[in-house]
């Protein structure tokens, strides 16, 4: 815009007509005192020879005004207008935009992840895990009537070898998705890993808030993945 255009015109007059409502809403809030306006955040409107930059034609500008005042004769001040700076932010806003896209993204993939995960622990410990279960339970109600001792060593041998498949289902489940994660939250769950990792070499000390509550799934698994990582790394 030229000069001759701006003056007298009033500043909600340029500025684009989705904005125009809440720009009018913060300069009215500060109609008193100053008349100061701080970090507002508008699209002005292209004047009719504004070239299209970066392919944006309304560009998003911060606006900071405020009143300005004279004096007459008799010492009395009154407000004769606005002066104030308007800085182009378009390029900021879009990186700002384009970060929170890939944060949006990266949480849903993390939820995809979490669901693929609780998907695959429950098909171990409702199918592995319970005919292993199922299958010891029987040779041990078998063996207790087996006679022969070759014939009661190599069942104890397959009962050894159950026993270990469900051993090993158990700490593939926790593995994936610890249960107590789910069931008690992440501070009984990083307790837990700690208690169950081989630390001979390594002391680990567990510092945590007794009022932390319950968080967000998301955050709890990320916070567990991250300490399993770093123990498993250690």
């Amino acid at each position: 815009y030229d000069s001759a255009r701006l003056v007298g015109c009033h500043m909600l007059d340029i500025i684009h007509p989705d904005d125009r409502e809440n720009a009018a809403r913060k300069i009215d809030e500060r109609r008193t005192g100053e008349r100061k306006t701080r970090y507002l955040e508008v699209r002005f409107l292209p004047g009719p020879d504004a070239p299209v930059k970066d392919g944006v034609l309304n560009r998003t500008f911060l606006v900071s005004a405020e009143g300005h005042y004279r004096v007459d004769e008799t010492g009395k001040r009154f407000f004769s207008g606005t002066q104030g700076v308007a800085k182009d932010i378009t390029e900021r806003k879009k990186a700002v935009e384009a970060l929170e896209a890939e944060q949006e993204l990266l949480r849903h993939t993390i939820e995809i992840q979490d669901q693929e995960r609780q998907l695959v622990t429950c098909e171990i410990h409702d199918g592995l895990v319970q005919y292993a279960a199922g299958a010891l339970m029987q040779l041990e109600a078998a063996r207790a009537e087996v006679e022969s001792e070759s014939a009661a060593q190599k069942i104890d041998q397959v009962m050894n070898i159950l026993r270990k498949t469900v051993a090993e289902g158990r700490r593939l489940i926790n593995g994936i998705r610890t249960p107590v994660l789910d069931d008690w939250g992440v501070v009984a769950a990083l307790e837990n890993l700690i208690d169950e990792e081989d630390r001979a070499n390594v002391q680990v000390e567990f510092v945590k808030d007794p009022e932390l509550g319950r968080m967000a799934p998301h955050v709890e698994e990320a916070l567990y993945r991250i300490t399993q990582e770093a123990m498993t790394n250690t």
